[in-house]
Formats: structure tokens, sequence, C-alpha cells
């Protein structure tokens, strides 16, 4: 059946080859549609808690696009005249973007910054700044105003006066799309107010979530050097611009189908698949690496152009569908996640994969039989061929004379060896610290985390039962007793503000600003009426960012100084501790912001990625049990798969890479196209038990043969791979020396371990020859 599907394919070759030109062009279309989008709702797992807290926190306070602007004078501290107008300004232009939040801007200039304190009438309410003062004992009542409110200290002031922070919050519309949308317009503010008196610097999660985004639009360039890397292996392969040629242009054309079906769908390009491309290119040359090395072969038998193509592409389509298919079904695993990213990421790449194994089926062999055959002297192997060939006929040796244990024992020993890192393995994940220090995201977040709280937000939400309970002494007690634990018990704590800190104020205040009431009074109907005096000159919108309109929810906003998730793991354990021991009963604190919802998300798909290896190994297992007909003839298949995963985990334990978000994804992408070396061996292997009547001549034949295409194929796909690190983005840099690692990996168990162990116990299935009908 395959060899009469091929020998139409190479009758029609030219309407083949229009038929693919023109499905090509028209998929083709719709690449321009394609967008770069940055979107973590995408990626969060809705139903964990921590999200649905953070949902409900942005609807009701808002605090979910925060972008932090630190201003720091040359000289002196921020007391004086040019530089808070500069701030006054900054905050003035900010309100005015579109998305803006105007309840959540919190500088000294904001309307929302509001001077408490006590007159022999009680209690007076003013803007903090409503102009700029310009005299000296104007700037010394700016001073004393800000420093008897302890709330703004470390929030949107220093404590030594030295800097001064606009904190500002946006929603997405339709002029403010995306993260880069908000960076690009709050560069444009205050670029007019940088000058030689001050500098300022921006960050927040907002900032490093647009910086991402460029990252990600790195990958059209990175993509291009791939394929120039690829196609030099391929010439030093091949040692002919057709053998360069051919893998290149089916890489290309199931590149161009992928990008096109996501750019038809109005699927964004986001971090998760903006690598899918390099992913598509490796595979699809790979592939493509091993149909043109076995036309060679036929060619060189036959000197038939028209023959060859026939014979190569029957004998060796077969493996490759199972393998394509393979690899295919592991990424649509993916789609039992839960986040919208690594499901498109699974949808996309398997449809890449089988784009190419549609070209690779139909394109190539009938462009192939139009191209001109090879010269004699074009057979010839390329450069690299020579040292490539002499290590396998080394190999050979040892497995065929007696050593096939010892090879064996050898690559179990390196195995355990590095397992042993696996047991250094800790899960974490931060944002940030895939960005290199010195890049000026890095730069800014030091300086200001220095000056200030921290950029890093976590948020408490508190919720009461019914209308009020955040008037209630004993939960405003609980609140600020679990602020003060957080700030003394963690160095990496800058700050924590919630509705108490205005209550107290207002309580110092109603008592001639006596310090000894800076505290929480115990009685409700105090509080009611503290609220309502400060009503009568405050703005209702002040406590927006803290309580809700009905006192039931509260939010307590906590400043950090890293966004790793080991830490969030850490705060999170100990805020349930104290909030069991120290909170009523029918009040409920649950994590949100920045943190909490990157440590949900890190937790689940760490483990769901883990959990994804397996069963990727299980499809794999599966698929090549029925292919080859023995359940051992599948275990033969995941031997590779299984030895990669260790030494991706291994080696990331003793590196001190943390198994996180990306590294997980990374070694289940490993796992699910590391497959085809064992599937090609083990083919080929039983072909040759065809033309041999031992098994020793048939595996050094097989190891010249497809055993050399696995090595061209796994240089292939680790080379373009390792065009990623160039990004200078961290997880970029581990998911190109990750995956070529797996890579050699893999292949290199493939051509060890495995014939190897079919050497020693000679099983039934690898034995069983596959015989051709060479009829013509």
């Amino acid at each position: 059946m395959m060899r009469k599907y091929v020998e139409n394919i190479v009758r029609f070759r030219i309407a083949v080859i229009i038929l693919i030109a023109i499905v090509t062009i028209l998929i083709g279309s719709r690449i321009k549609e394609l967008k770069v989008e940055v979107d973590p709702d995408k990626n969060l797992p809705q139903s964990h808690p921590y999200v649905v807290a953070q949902n409900k926190i942005d609807k009701i306070f808002g605090g979910r696009n925060i972008v932090v602007i630190g201003v720091i004078p040359s000289e002196g501290d921020i007391f004086q005249p040019k530089i808070l107008e500069k701030i006054m300004h900054i905050t003035q232009k900010i309100n005015e973007i579109p998305g803006a939040i105007k309840t959540n801007i919190f500088s000294i200039a904001a309307k929302k910054a509001k001077d408490i304190r006590g007159t022999e009438e009680g209690m007076v309410v003013r803007r903090l700044m409503e102009s700029v003062p310009q005299t000296r004992e104007g700037l010394d009542e700016l001073r004393n105003k800000i420093y008897r409110n302890p709330l703004f200290i470390n929030s949107i002031i220093s404590k030594d006066g030295s800097a001064a922070q606009i904190i500002a919050d946006f929603r997405f519309n339709k002029e403010l799309k995306g993260y880069p949308d908000i960076e690009k317009r709050i560069k444009e503010i205050v670029s007019k107010e940088e000058d030689s008196s001050v500098s300022i610097h921006l960050n927040g999660p907002s900032i490093a979530l647009s910086w991402l985004a460029a990252y990600s639009q790195k990958m059209g360039k990175l993509f291009l050097l791939a394929m120039i890397v690829i196609g030099i292996v391929l010439y030093l392969v091949f040692g002919t611009f057709q053998g360069m040629f051919l893998p290149l242009l089916t890489a290309v054309i199931s590149v161009v189908w992928g990008l096109g079906i996501m750019g038809f769908m109005h699927v964004p390009m986001d971090p998760f698949n903006a690598a899918t491309p390099i992913l598509i290119l490796a595979i699809a040359a790979g592939h493509s690496i091993q149909i043109l090395k076995r036309y060679y072969e036929e060619y060189a038998i036959s000197g038939d152009n028209r023959l060859a193509v026939i014979e190569s592409t029957s004998r060796i389509g077969i493996v490759m569908i199972t393998a394509g298919l393979i690899a295919a079904a592991s990424f649509l695993s993916l789609l039992t996640f839960d986040t919208m990213s690594i499901r498109n990421f699974g949808i996309f790449t398997a449809l890449g994969i089988l784009s190419a194994l549609i070209i690779e089926m139909t394109f190539i062999p009938a462009l192939r039989a139009i191209l001109r055959p090879p010269k004699n002297k074009e057979i010839k192997e390329g450069l690299i061929i020579a040292p490539i060939n002499k290590s396998l006929d080394k190999l050979s040796h040892l497995i065929t004379n007696g050593r096939a244990k010892a090879v064996l024992s050898i690559v179990c020993i390196i195995a355990i060896a590095v397992a042993g890192g696996g047991y250094l393995l800790n899960v974490d994940n931060s944002l940030k610290s895939n960005f290199k220090k010195s890049t000026l995201l890095i730069k800014d977040d030091n300086i200001m985390n220095s000056h200030f709280g921290g950029t890093n937000s976590l948020n408490l939400f508190v919720e009461g039962g019914k209308p009020d309970d955040m008037k209630r002494p004993d939960v405003l007690k609980s609140i600020e007793g679990l602020q003060i634990f957080l700030e003394n018990k963690f160095s990496e704590v800058g700050k924590t503000i919630s509705f108490v800190d205005f209550i107290k104020k207002m309580n110092q205040a109603m008592h001639n600003d006596d310090p000894a009431f800076n505290k929480v009074p115990d009685s409700q109907d105090l509080i009611a009426q503290f609220l309502f005096v400060y009503s009568m000159s405050g703005d209702p919108g002040d406590f927006d960012s803290y309580v809700d309109y009905d006192y039931k929810k509260a939010n307590i906003l906590t400043f950090c100084r890293t966004d790793s998730t080991a830490f969030a793991d850490k705060i999170i354990e100990v805020v349930s501790n104290y909030v069991e021991q120290n909170f009523p009963k029918d009040i409920k604190v649950t994590p949100a912001g920045s943190l909490a919802v990157s440590d949900a998300l890190n937790h689940v798909m760490v483990h769901g990625k883990v959990r994804n290896i397996l069963q990727i190994i299980g499809i794999v297992f599966v698929i090549g049990s029925v292919v080859l007909g023995s359940p051992l003839g599948g275990l033969f298949i995941i031997l590779p798969l299984i030895v990669s995963v260790i030494f991706n985990f291994g080696v990331m334990g003793y590196t001190g890479i943390a198994l996180n978000i990306g590294t997980a994804a990374i070694s289940a992408m490993a796992v699910g196209i590391g497959a085809d070396y064992a599937i090609y061996y083990i083919y080929r292997l039983r072909e040759e038990m065809g033309n041999h009547t031992d098994l020793l001549p048939a595996i050094v034949k097989t190891m010249k043969t497809s055993g050399k295409a696995i090595n061209f194929v796994s240089i292939s796909i680790a080379l373009g791979y390792l065009m990623l690190p160039l990004s200078g983005f961290g997880l970029h840099i581990k998911l190109g020396t990750l995956v070529a690692l797996a890579m050699i990996v893999s292949s290199f168990t493939a051509i060890t371990a495995l014939p190897a162990l079919i050497v020693i116990f000679k099983p039934k299935f690898a034995l069983k020859p596959i015989v051709f009908d060479m009829k013509k």
C-alpha cells in the first residue's frame, strides 16, 4: 500500500507540488494576523483559591496591573520644588491615561494621599500636596505632614526622604491593549520629566510582563538564525545544496502551515508558544534528514532517481508516520491542562508536526522526483561524516564483540550518577530571575527595592460574613497584628498597608494626635463615628483600595522585595497558621496578588507537567507496543525518553536550576520529540534482519545507516535549540540548553543502550524481519 501510494505521488508529482504550493500560500496569508500577547490570565488555573481571590480583589479593589515609578533626585532629597513638580506632573498625566484606575493611583501628589491630623474640634483631613510648595516653610510643612502619617513611609516616600514613588494601576481597554502599551504610555510621560536633576525608574509586575513580551518578539530573529545553523549542519552532512535545501524547505513550509493556522484562529503568540516555530523547524528538518539519507542510500544502489524516491519513501514512510503520530499525540496530551496557553502550545505544535509529516509524504518525494539526480561525487558523504563513521564503527565493534554488557553498564552508571542531582532539585519560580542582572529592568528593581517596601505584591483578601464586619475591633486588631507580624518576621516584606492604618490614624487624630492612641479603638460605634467624621472632609474613594462599600471585605497590601514562589510558599504558610490562631473564626483570609497567583500557577503547572511527562511516556509506550506488536517493544522505545528525563532533572539539580513552569514544560517537550530515535533504530534493525541471517551483522549495518541518521537529527535539533540562549532571557537559555541536552542524551541512549539490550536479550520483536517486496 505504501509503495503504491508513493508511486502515485511520483506519477502526479507536478499536480502534488502545485496543490501544496496553493495550500501553503492560502494558509501563509493568515500569518499577518498573528500578534504577540502576554496575558497571565490565560495561564492561571481559574479554580485555584488564590486565583479566585485575585479575581474578586481585581473586581472590587483593582490591583492586577500595577506599575511603580521611582523618582530619585541627583542631589538632596525630594523636598525641592523642581522634584515635587515632576512628581505632580507624572501623577496628573497618569490620571489621564485611558484605563488608569484613578482611585488606585498613589503618590504624595495623588488625591487619595491625605494628611489626617487632630485639632481642637476633632479631626481634619486634607490633601497631602494640593500644589507644590515654593518656600522653605511650605516644604518643611509638607515634610511634617508626610512623616506624621506612617502609612506613606516606604510606600510613596523612602524612610530618609531621598526618593519618592508613584504607584499606578490599570485596566485594559481598546487603547490600552496589553503590558507593552502600559509601559509605552508611562515612558512617554516620564521621559518629559527626566533631566540631570533626577533619575526615574520603572518597575512592578506590568513592566516585567512588558519586558517578557519584548523577549517573545525576538523569536523571529532567532528562528532565522536557527534555520541558518541547521542549514550549515545539513550541508556538512550531505555535502550538497540539495541536501541542505530540501529538509529546510520541508521545515519552513511546516512552520508556515502552523503559524498560518494560528493566525486564522486568532491565537496570539505568547511566551509559551513563541518558540513553537523553532520546535517545528527542528523536528521537520530532523525527519527530512532521515528520508533524504535513505534516498541517497537507495540512489547509490540503483542509480535511478525515480526508483530511489519510491524505494526510500516506501521503506521509511511507515517509520516517519509512526514517529510523527507519536510526537503529535504527545503534544496533544497538553489539552488536559486547565490553562489556555499550554493547550494552545500543544495544539499548534502537534499541527506543525502533522504538517511536516504531510509535506514529507507528499511534496518532498514529488519535488525530489523532478529535481536532477545527484552526481556520483555528490553521493559522497559530507565533511563531518568520517569522524562519526569512525565512532559508530567502534561502538558497533564493542556491542557485537562481547562488550554489550559493558556498554550497558557504563550507560547505567552515568545515568545513576546524574540522577543523584534530582535530590537537589527545588521548586521555585521567579519571572525577574529570567532577566540578566545587567538589564535595566533588574537594575531599576534593585534600586527601588533598596528605597521602598518592594516592587512585588502579595494581597491578603479578608472576607467577613456580613456588612460592617470590617468595622469590628476584633477583626481590625487581627489585621493589625498580622501586618506587624509580617513586617517583623520577613526581611523580604518592606511594607504592609490596610484599612486599619487609617483607623489607627483617625483614633490618634481624634485624641489630639496623642501617639498613645495610634491603635484600633475598642468600640465598633466609635470606629463608625470616626469614619463619619472623616467623610466630612475626606473623599469617598480614599479607601477604595482597602475596603469595600459595605465594609464586608478588605484588602491587605503586602509589598515584597522578591517574586520568588519559594518565598511565597513560606509566607503563605505562615499567614495561614497566623490566621488560624489569631483571627475570628467567621473571618476568612485568602492570599492573592502577583506573588500568590504565580505560586498557584507554579504548583499547578509543575505538578501537571510532571504528570504530563508520565502521560507522554505512557502514550509512547502504548503506540510503540501496538506498532511493534509487543509491550516489550514499547518499553524499549521509552527507554531513551526515561534516561533523558533523568538527565534533565539531574543536571537541573546539580546546576541549581529550579523546577518551575518553564523547566517542567521543557522536560515534557523533550520527551515528546525524543521518541523518534528508538523507533527509527528498531525499524531499521528489523529491516536489516530481513537482509542478514545473523543479528550482529544487522546491528553493524543498522548503526552505519539509521545510527548515523539519528546522530544527524539530534545534532540538528540540538543546534537549532541552542540558538535560543542568544536571546539572553533565562527561560530561553534553559529551554535551549535542556532540550539540546535531552536530544543528545536520548539519541546517545538509542545507539548505545538500545542495541546492547537487543544483543543481550535478543527480544523477538526486534529480531522479527521486515521484508519489502522488491518487485518494481
